[in-house]
């Protein structure tokens, strides 16, 4: 019984003292209580539960004016891992990070059949200690409601291995209910199952059990929830998940709350309700609950939301916050990027780093940040790193993040693989390959390859490739004047005339001049312009010259007409035959085509092996598909960890079907 009473001071001798110091309103961060036990051979191991604490301390700062968290905020996914940390500059980065004024640490040591525990609290900002620690003193508790404390005490310790019997005396003891103890009990034994079986299967009975009592706050009905959400060790099921969500939320929980806000925004269990899906967002958000404050800004509901997010820690919101102050104040975004980086954050991370390189020149720090992005396989932090160790001439580690960067797409990287061959070790051949390399990926880069065949650079001088890899350059946006410069080509004065006045209807009339010289790029935008004006018939005829001149974007929109039957008579083989020259010519939209079409069984037959070779080369505009072919193993085999890489890259260039994805994994964009 003596550890029971040890923990109950320490609760009140904590509540004294921030009764005595006036503290309300004041942000207290509880550390995870952690129980340290050492064996016969002394090898220690440590452990940590939750449990239902979230709960008990919104009730305990709803009745005392002080705002109690728990650093499981940080991270939802981490929230249960069993950690084993010491009290050092960590603990305070923690603290600060969920903008607390103090951080109370708790240990429960056990060594074989003894217990002791100890807390100490310390103030963030001056990271001194207030008051001495305090180890297994007896205090009155007259300050903090028995009842109250008893819960906590009884929540830590079940799950924690208590004996029977001393769990047995503390049900008896304050004005505990026994339904709640005893939902307490089997809340805190399912956590330990699923916790140690990675399962829900042998939980989900005592989740049920703990469910059946009125005055929880609802945090088994939530599990319950997730349980059947995520389908580990019991049949998934949004309509069960659903249910039980509502309970949990109808109880006040505000973790139920927010998965019931996200089942009417997807419409999973349930019909999809926008009104609903805000209510229970906004009510799980007046809890403090980051992740629902930042959903009510993702459905628009105001930017004070996302800041609010931020205040509480979420990486997400804290590199959002950083995008908003990106163009405002520079100063500002980096330090909203800085503390999302902290939380391995990627894009923050690789954002941060491009801020130290580009506009505050601090290389030392533009490193680091890259080659925290780089290790954990992001093509743009690899890219950033070998772009930091060729500006410090170590080459072959430039080289070689380089190559980790092309492998993975990244046209940019191979372009600068090349510069860094022709440059620095004059293998022309070498450089003329990456350059080409490029092109795959970025066409702008053809500036590169066209400047090759111009001057001979790992290949023969080539005048009329050159105007070709130019004019192929200023079709993807490039410079004109590389090509004005070695060709007199009809129509490029008109074009330069053309692309420098902001008026489109003036513009036109310089770009249709210079298509009538047979300027390419000025073909394509007339084609363009007749197209948006759904001219169909007149859009097909520009078409029509440019897939002549076997230019991608014109044997890909002439296959496009014909398959759809605009301005032309419908014709899906001869569609499919155009769109499939474009392929054949890297014409990355064409591949996005018909990876979808075969993926859909749009006017063919369904063909999933199709669809993914396809798709495999297309765009982040049809990688959710390249996602769900790993996601159900379409053909290919199946890997999460995949699909979700690729249902990011769709996310990043706001594809909802992607981000309804993510969300529903708990992972926001």
């Amino acid at each position: 019984m003596k550890k029971l009473i040890s923990l109950i001071l320490i609760f009140a001798v904590f509540a004294m003292t921030l009764s005595a110091q006036g503290f309300y309103g004041k942000t207290v961060i509880i550390d995870e209580p952690v129980m340290q036990y050492a064996a016969e051979d002394d090898k220690w191991i440590a452990g940590s539960l939750w449990g239902q604490l979230p709960g008990i301390f919104q009730r305990y700062s709803a009745k005392t004016g002080i705002i109690l968290k728990s650093r499981q905020n940080i991270d939802r996914v981490k929230r249960e891992q069993h950690i084993q940390e010491t009290v050092g500059d960590k603990e305070f980065d923690v603290a600060k990070l969920l903008n607390g004024d103090y951080l109370i640490l708790i240990n429960i040591i056990k060594k074989r059949n003894s217990y002791s525990v100890d807390c100490q609290m310390t103030d963030v900002a001056t990271g001194n200690s207030v008051g001495p620690s305090y180890v297994n003193q007896n205090c009155s508790v007259d300050f903090i409601d028995t009842g109250l404390v008893n819960e906590i005490a009884y929540t830590l310790l079940s799950g924690m291995g208590c004996s029977q019997s001393d769990l047995a005396s503390l049900k008896n003891s304050g004005s505990q209910d026994k339904t709640v103890i005893a939902a307490n009990e089997n809340l805190a034994k399912a956590i330990q199952i699923e916790t140690k079986t990675g399962s829900a299967a042998a939980a989900v009975p005592y989740y049920e059990k703990a469910s059946q009592s009125s005055q929880t706050d609802g945090e088994s009905e939530w599990r319950l929830g997730n349980a059947y959400y995520d389908g580990k060790g019991v049949a998934q099921s949004y309509d069960k998940a659903f249910e039980w969500y509502k309970k949990s939320a109808e109880k006040g929980n505000p973790n139920g709350q927010f998965y019931l806000g996200l089942c009417y925004e997807l419409g999973l269990g349930t019909k999809k309700d926008n009104r609903l899906a805000s209510a229970w967002y906004e009510r799980a958000a007046n809890q403090n609950d980051a992740y629902a404050q930042y959903a009510m800004y993702s459905i628009g509901k105001g930017k004070e939301w996302l800041q609010k997010a931020a205040d509480n820690g979420l990486s997400y919101a804290l590199a959002k916050l950083g995008d908003e102050y990106y163009f405002k104040d520079k100063n500002k975004a980096s330090e909203y990027y800085e503390k999302a980086a902290l939380q391995e954050h990627t894009r923050a991370q690789v954002e941060l780093a491009s801020l130290y390189y580009f506009k505050f020149k601090n290389y030392e720090k533009a490193l680091y940040w890259y080659e925290k992005a780089a290790q954990s396989g992001d093509s743009e932090g690899q890219q950033g790193l070998g772009m930091c160790y060729e500006r410090m001439n170590d080459y072959e580690k430039a080289i070689s993040w380089y190559k980790k960067a092309s492998e993975q797409g990244d046209g940019f990287a191979a372009s600068y693989l090349g510069r860094v061959y022709e440059n620095h070790y004059k293998d022309f051949e070498k450089a003329f390959y990456w350059y080409k390399k490029a092109t795959e990926y970025e066409p702008v880069k053809m500036e590169e390859l066209g400047r090759c065949y111009e001057k001979g650079i790992g290949v023969s001088i080539n005048k009329q490739k050159a105007i070709d890899c130019y004019t192929a350059a200023v079709i993807a946006g490039g410079n004109i004047n590389f090509l004005e410069r070695i060709s007199n080509t009809a129509g490029i004065a008109e074009y330069k005339t053309a692309y420098e006045i902001e008026d489109s209807e003036k513009s036109f009339k310089w770009y249709f001049k210079s298509a009538e010289k047979g300027f390419i790029p000025a073909q394509i935008k007339v084609a363009e312009y007749y197209d948006h004006k759904e001219n169909y018939k007149v859009a097909v005829t520009w078409y029509k010259k440019l897939a002549e001149q076997n230019v991608p974007i014109g044997l890909y929109e002439l296959g496009y007409h014909y398959f759809f039957g605009q301005g032309v008579s419908e014709n899906v083989n001869l569609g499919i035959e155009y769109i499939q020259k474009a392929a054949n010519h890297n014409y990355v939209s064409a591949y996005d085509f018909l990876g979808k079409i075969y993926f859909e069984g749009r006017k063919v037959a369904k063909d999933y092996n199709k669809a993914f070779q396809y798709l495999k080369k297309g765009s982040a505009y049809s990688s959710h598909i390249l996602a769900r072919c790993y996601d159900f193993g379409l053909g290919t085999q199946k890997n999460e960890g995949i699909a979700i890489k690729y249902y990011k890259k769709a996310a990043e260039v706001n594809n909802k079907d992607a981000v309804k994805e993510l969300k529903r994994r708990g992972i926001w964009m």
